[in-house]
């Protein structure tokens, strides 16, 4: 059964998470307790007592308060991401934020450990592993299609602490800037201070406790679903410059990173400047100065020139050498070819119409029933497809009794994708987007 986080009332947006019948999970309404995970915090019974990653940069990962809190969430809900879209997580350039191979070594030492490891990501059915389900002797090769990235916002999990020969379940927030590992559709699946495996949170209207940090806003924290294709390159926001960057996955493709593709645009992050699209460096191909030389080919009138250089030879007769002389004078007849390349000026203006033709939008809204409660309630999976990739696009729900409940900007994937969940009694239900497509259930 396909489970929503947030607030159980007609009209809330929630985003698709995992889906578990433990009774672990709290019902929707009851409140489920949320800890508050600093990014410098290795959490209760961690795997590995040894940080498996360098401390968080303070800067972006600030300081927490050092008292307990408790934090009621906020009216609407938690946002959804997909793991391809770029700025999404974050990172230093060149600079590996987890030791992947420490993390093997650890887990192949520790027996225990490795089998409670492998069976706490086994439980969530999304995982992304060809087998399907992980065993110990695989997790090695698992590791290596691990990324190593920072959480570039407050992000909801469902982590593990180890007790009593176990992986049990602490449902958590994990602070921006917090070192992960991410699988290839870009979930996180590993807590790198800690070793902790972490798979998505469980669904129930959270209350958040712990040590807050400055910038901590319930209202921005977010859950990441998995990437509709595998990710072969991920678009991370450098934590300290707030500029895109592309790194290949897996555990070394820090190695490797460079600039971003061009166009690449990324959300605002606080905190960080919002640097321009990137633009192609095309620049310096354009210096096409060489264009230039064929004017001095033109001027190869001076060539008659020459032609008086033989007629020195001929000194006794001087006049004939004034003859030669007026011979150069029709060379600069040719100066008229000159006009000729105003001539080319036109054909750039015919370009210009070129861009005019801006594609039809082949965008769609789809509508999917994935749940019907007793008292009427339908959760609706909504996929967005066909729009500009990274593209944002607003959308809005609503229905015949309550009109709009529920508006927002999403990010589309690299494919131009997207989906969420709005849920409602009511009847006449309506997607719409920002772009003049809609549809009704």
């Amino acid at each position: 059964m396909v489970v929503a986080l947030g607030l159980v009332a007609a009209g809330v947006f929630v985003p698709r998470l995992l889906s578990d019948d433990d009774a672990d999970v709290a019902l929707a309404g009851e409140g489920l307790e949320v800890f508050l995970e600093p990014a410098e915090d290795m959490g209760e019974d961690p795997f590995s007592d040894a940080p498996l990653s360098p401390p968080p940069d303070p800067a972006f990962a600030k300081p927490p308060a050092p008292t307990i809190s408790v934090v009621d969430p906020p009216a609407q809900a938690v946002s959804s991401n997909r793991g391809g879209e770029p700025g999404l997580y974050g990172g230093t350039r060149d600079s590996a934020s987890c030791d992947a191979a420490q993390l093997v070594a650890f887990l192949q030492a520790n027996p225990e450990k490795a089998a409670a490891w492998v069976g706490a990501l086994n439980a969530d059915p999304e995982l992304s592993w060809p087998a399907g389900s992980l065993a110990v002797g695989d997790i090695g090769a698992y590791v290596e299609t691990l990324t190593p990235i920072l959480l570039a916002r407050d992000t909801r999990v469902t982590n593990h602490g180890f007790r009593n020969g176990t992986a049990n379940r602490i449902q958590s927030v994990l602070q921006r800037g917090t070192a992960v590992l991410v699988d290839d559709k870009g979930v996180p699946r590993v807590k790198c201070a800690c070793g902790n495996p972490l798979i998505p949170p469980q669904a129930a209207e959270p209350r958040y406790r712990g040590r807050v940090w400055p910038d901590f806003d319930p209202a921005v924290i977010i859950v990441v679903q998995p990437a509709p294709v595998v990710i072969n390159n991920f678009i991370l926001v450098d934590i300290n410059t707030g500029v895109p960057f592309q790194r290949p996955a897996g555990p070394d493709g820090h190695q490797n990173d460079t600039d971003a593709p061009p166009g690449t645009t990324i959300p605002p992050i606080p905190g960080l400047p919002t640097p321009p699209p990137v633009v192609a460096s095309a620049a310096p191909t354009a210096t096409p100065a060489p264009t230039t030389p064929p004017a001095p080919t033109a001027s190869s009138a001076p060539a008659p020139a020459p032609a008086p250089a033989p007629a020195p030879p001929p000194a006794p007769a001087p006049a004939p050498a004034p003859a030669p002389a007026p011979a150069p004078a029709p060379a600069p007849a040719p100066a008229p070819p000159p006009p000729p390349p105003p001539a080319p000026a036109p054909a750039p203006a015919a370009p210009a119409p070129a861009p005019p033709p801006p594609a039809s939008s082949s965008s769609m809204i789809r509508l999917q029933e994935t749940q019907r409660d007793p008292d009427g309630t339908v959760t609706w999976d909504i996929f967005l497809t066909g729009y500009p990739p990274n593209s944002q696009v607003t959308v809005s729900c609503s229905d015949s009794v309550d009109g709009v409940f529920y508006s927002d900007t999403l990010t589309m994937d690299a494919n131009g994708e997207n989906n969420f969940f709005c849920f409602t009694r009511n009847p006449g239900f309506t997607v719409s987007d920002d772009r003049g497509n809609s549809t009704s259930a």
